[in-house]
């Protein structure tokens, strides 16, 4: 349960934090420090937050926010929640989450007569929380709570059969995916009740088949044969809504082979021009990993242009932000995928550009390890992965050297040179336009 000094203590740690109590409260904290109580109920299956008020300014104490939460649930007959009883950890009381967003909860007896949502947080705690990345986590937990928990949150574990999980899953109709999805984490949570000897079986296993038809399918990225690079680079720049950062942006990412969101994050902090690389920290990359990008002449040309372009020099980011208002921030993540929908009309995604690569490679006979590193890929052979300690920086240098060579080769309307011939006289009429100011005149100013 919350209390005084945990409220008193918490912190955000520099990044909105929500922390989840078992008492119907919620605290949630931006990366300024603010504080906010809520109360959490449910209303028509649908969990809910009522806002009580912020601590200390308009709730002094504890003792006040229980006041007002019990008030607001008797004057709006709301039930409480059926949630078990959760504690944060002793990281949190310290205000060091370990994900930022769930509190870790109390392990609870576990047995037949233990609900579904106890079970499925001593689960989330003990399991899934140690093994996945925080914005699975907040996936996961979401998916719990707004479509699992309202239907199987407080019946009994020992009374829960596979026609009640299919009855359950049948509300989700209107969304195939989301039950295949919900179904996986009902089996996982009985799977890990077997292995703590709860259950001798597990009613959900095998249920997600009924749920997939004859024709599923993965559905991959979209991405075109890398032997169409010359339509593609000619359809993207020469559309003249595009600006010269974004076709910018489109080259480094067709030749680096990063993923989207590591592209639009990269800083100049990260370039290093006398060691001819770019690390980028493992709280940028999707592997968690630190990664290096060998710098070829081309990619080094398209670094040099977007230095000289930028408009503000303290901006740290390499594809700095194209919205006036936000003069020290990147191009948005989600900016490149909405032109790509413009230019390529569902043809392609800015992560099929990796595709297109992957392909390059198979056919110029790249070796399978080399090729698995260019795209940032981890060795998914346990033994193997603890044997191999290089990223083989050079031999990658090598083959991004030819796979940027190729591009340029493709270019057969001459649009990236093009592209840097019209920064240059973006670059001069800037110049052009700049007041000079007279010495003379200066001086008497």
């Amino acid at each position: 349960m919350i209390t005084e000094h945990i409220l008193r203590s918490a912190t955000s740690g520099g990044k909105l934090r929500r922390m989840i109590y078992g008492d119907h409260m919620d605290l949630s904290i931006t990366n300024t420090g603010t504080k906010t109580l809520y109360c959490r109920y449910t209303k028509d299956k649908k969990e809910c937050r009522f806002c009580l008020g912020h601590y200390p300014d308009e709730i002094p104490s504890l003792a006040e926010a229980l006041r007002l939460r019990d008030q607001f649930l008797r004057e709006n007959g709301i039930t409480p929640l059926a949630h078990g009883r959760e504690i944060p950890s002793s990281d949190e009381s310290e205000g060091k989450s370990r994900t930022g967003v769930v509190v870790r909860f109390e392990d609870v007896e576990l047995n037949l007569n233990t609900s579904f949502h106890d079970a499925f947080m001593s689960w989330f705690r003990n399991v899934y929380q140690r093994k996945v990345i925080e914005k699975t986590q907040k996936a996961t937990l979401s998916t719990f709570r707004m479509h699992i928990n309202p239907v199987l949150g407080d019946k009994k574990i020992g009374k829960i059969t596979a026609g009640i999980i299919t009855n359950a899953l049948n509300t989700l109709v209107a969304n195939p995916c989301l039950q295949i999805i919900a179904c996986s984490i009902i089996s996982r949570v009985f799977q890990y009740l077997y292995m703590r000897d709860v259950v001798s079986f597990n009613p959900a296993f095998g249920l997600s088949e009924m749920y997939k038809s004859k024709d599923y399918e993965v559905e991959h990225r979209a991405s075109l044969p890398y032997h169409r690079l010359p339509e593609l680079l000619h359809r993207f720049l020469s559309a003249e809504d595009v600006t010269l950062e974004i076709k910018l942006l489109f080259l480094f990412s067709l030749c680096s082979l990063l993923r989207p969101s590591e592209n639009v994050s990269l800083k100049w902090s990260f370039v290093s021009l006398s060691a001819q690389t770019i690390t980028i920290p493992s709280e940028v990359m999707k592997m968690k990993r630190e990664f290096r990008v060998p710098i070829t002449p081309f990619i080094l040309r398209i670094l040099m242009t977007m230095r000289r372009l930028r408009f503000n020099l303290k901006n740290p980011y390499v594809f700095y932000g194209l919205v006036p208002m936000d003069t020290l921030g990147s191009i948005g993540r989600c900016t490149m995928s909405r032109i790509f929908k413009k230019v390529f009309r569902g043809e392609l995604c800015p992560h099929g550009l990796r595709a297109m690569g992957r392909g390059w490679m198979v056919d110029n006979q790249v070796p399978w390890d080399i090729a698995e590193m260019m795209l940032s890929h981890k060795i998914s052979n346990a033994v193997a992965a603890a044997y191999i300690r290089t990223d083989y920086l050079e031999q990658r240098r090598y083959w991004i050297d030819k796979w940027c060579q190729y591009i340029l080769n493709q270019d057969t309307h001459h649009d990236i040179e093009k592209v840097f011939q019209q920064v240059g006289e973006l670059i001069d009429n800037r110049i052009k336009s700049t007041p000079v100011m007279d010495i003379k005149t200066a001086g008497k100013a």
